[in-house]
């Protein structure tokens, strides 16, 4: 047993860690007071259970991370290998509950934001009467579409896709503009009895 002294209190049996290879159905005993245990590492998930104290009831399979906090300290605990293999294991015991705040995730996170460089109007595209018409492409480098139904239209209309109609897609009031954060293909769906101009602006990186 070994005593840490942290101002005028020893703490008893501290952290420490434990590597074993252990057999196909073999077991390991460690002689080490703990109330806090915990798998660190298994080499094959699903094989090894655990029992707390000499003659304690054994545990079902418990994984890798796994921690338990014991309900009082016991003087010792039976590693089990259930499979048919040998399984190398690494388990943490302590007195007390221990914080381990060692994880490490790498990978890159991109943080930029790509904003629109350039803009790109066209000519007032024509909409027929009762006509679902494309106003506006898809393309890969756009990032917003700016649709506006001209004042002068006098009608509403609808935008969406080429199913947009009389009772489809999102319905613009004359004089509107909607803008679409998007590089799809748009339609605009004229209802009225008038073939009607849509103005269209691009935004594009």
């Amino acid at each position: 047993m070994v005593d840490v002294f942290v101002g005028k209190d020893p703490i008893q049996n501290p952290y420490r860690e434990f590597t074993y290879v252990i057999p196909a159905s073999g077991q390991q005993e460690i002689l080490y007071a703990h109330s806090y245990f915990r798998i660190m590492s298994l080499s094959a998930a699903g094989s090894v259970a655990v029992r707390w104290g000499q003659s304690g009831s054994q545990s079902s399979v418990i994984g890798s991370g796994i921690g338990i906090e014991l309900p009082e300290a016991v003087d010792r605990v039976t590693l089990i290998n259930l499979g048919g293999a040998d399984v190398t294991i690494t388990v943490a015991l302590s007195m007390g509950r221990v914080s381990d705040d060692r994880l490490n995730v790498s990978g890159t996170l991109s943080t930029s934001v790509i904003s629109p460089t350039t803009a790109v109007d066209t000519a007032d595209v024509a909409v027929l009467t009762l006509a679902t018409t494309l106003v506006a492409a898809t393309n890969a480098n756009t990032q917003q579409v700016i649709i506006s139904n001209l004042a002068a239209n006098g009608t509403s209309i609808r935008v969406g896709t080429v199913s947009a109609g009389a009772a489809r897609g999102v319905e613009i009031q004359s004089g509107a503009t909607i803008v679409l954060d998007c590089s799809a293909n748009i339609y605009v769906y004229n209802p009225s009895a008038a073939t009607i101009n849509i103005g269209v602006l691009f935004l594009r990186t």
